[in-house]
């Protein structure tokens, strides 16, 4: 299981932990990037964005960036 915001989706990370095909579930604040449709469209089942961004509620302005 992995948990990240989508604010983790397009950077470069110092350390790399692993590979998509090693998680089962990935939960996030939100639909990930169009950038990574194929990445949607490959692990789409797995990824399991929040019921608040499903809504369309929208990130707090004061929300870490």
């Amino acid at each position: 299981m992995l948990v990240a915001d989508t604010t983790k989706f397009g950077r470069n990370a110092m350390v790399r932990g692993g590979d998509l095909d090693d998680c089962q579930h990935l939960f996030t604040d939100g639909p990930l990037p169009s950038a990574f449709a194929a990445i949607v469209a490959k692990y789409g089942g797995r990824i399991h964005p929040t019921d608040d961004a499903r809504a369309g509620f929208e990130r707090p302005a004061t929300a870490w960036r």
